[in-house]
């Protein structure tokens, strides 16, 4: 169906609108969710930089960066395994796996 809101635009061939239900009220959250958790994760550690410098002796802070994201990049298999391995009683499985 074609609603108000998308007046004169052409909807894409084979396009469906879909209602808000709460499996996508769900991951709009969990998304979130995860996106401010990387920020804590990421802009925690600038917070304490002068700090950190001083106690490791050192003038380079790449590493500092570089070290969220692989807690990050650690975590997130780790977060998602669970999700596959019930993802026949869950729906799709975890996205992008």
């Amino acid at each position: 169906m074609h609603s108000e809101r998308h007046a004169g635009k052409a909807p894409a061939p084979g396009a469906q609108e879909h209602p808000w239900n709460k499996r996508l009220i769900l991951w709009a959250a969990v998304l979130t969710l995860a996106n401010v958790l990387a920020d804590v994760a990421i802009g925690s550690p600038m917070m304490v930089l002068p700090q950190l410098l001083e106690h490791f002796d050192t003038d380079q802070v790449a590493w500092l960066n570089a070290s969220a994201m692989l807690a990050g990049a650690i975590c997130s298999p780790l977060l998602c395994s669970p999700y596959i391995s019930l993802g026949s009683d869950l729906g799709d499985g975890c996205p992008g796996a």
